[in-house]
């Protein structure tokens, strides 16, 4: 397996511009329809996967501007948001947020009732990194983890394979197929649970919930 880079330039280096909070804060999203994706596929994963998160402490990293807040906090957990972006962490509100790695998750081992990673895999081109991060989600979580990631059996996914949509700048986006996640989550000592997605093979965005194996909480 490739040598982990855990470097901040697996991020795309806008979000650490001083004006990227402002801009993932409001014109980052087409429509009120397009910025509820993803809280209500996390509300919807929080829900089946850990119903009874009250009091507990639940991890969004990386959390931009704390737009997954509502969803985690309306299971009647209390939101903790890490981000690396100064920028963004500047833009949100409630408190709560602290500035961190991903890679190297500044919290206890087994800290949260759930861990949330949201748009964050499709940005990590190799396979060490994707695996250390896993590894580190895992790490802080005594319940599911919550990873987003591009599915290559999309048909926008395609698409792009196939140059018919192409983007307007340099882009090192990735899409995984599910038995390459599926593989590196179980060699991190978990196990799958279910995938979630608006619609299979045309949403790109889709998320799996997975969780460590008894064995390797004890």
């Amino acid at each position: 397996m490739p040598t982990p880079n855990p470097d901040p330039r697996h991020i795309r280096s806008h979000w650490h511009e001083a004006r990227s909070g402002a801009h993932y804060a409001g014109g980052r999203w087409r429509n009120a329809r397009a910025a509820g994706r993803d809280p209500s596929r996390v509300a919807r994963a929080l829900a089946h996967h850990a119903p009874n998160l009250g009091g507990q402490l639940v991890l969004d990293a990386p959390s931009g501007v704390g737009r997954l807040r509502e969803a985690i906090e309306e299971r009647g957990a209390r939101y903790v948001g890490l981000d690396a972006s100064p920028s963004m962490l500047a833009e949100g509100s409630g408190g709560g947020f602290v500035q961190g790695s991903a890679w190297a998750l500044p919290f206890p081992s087994r800290t949260f009732g759930a861990v949330v990673c949201c748009r964050l895999l499709h940005h990590v081109p190799d396979e060490g990194s994707r695996a250390a991060l896993i590894g580190e989600l895992l790490r802080v979580s005594t319940g599911p983890v919550v990873l987003s990631f591009w599915d290559s059996a999309s048909w926008h996914a395609w698409r792009r394979r196939k140059g018919v949509r192409r983007a307007r700048h340099a882009d090192s986006r990735t899409a995984l197929h599910r038995g390459e996640l599926e593989r590196l989550v179980r060699a991190a000592g978990a196990e799958p649970l279910e995938y979630f997605s608006s619609l299979r093979f045309v949403s790109q965005q889709t998320i799996l919930i997975f969780r460590a194996k008894a064995s390797c909480q004890d």
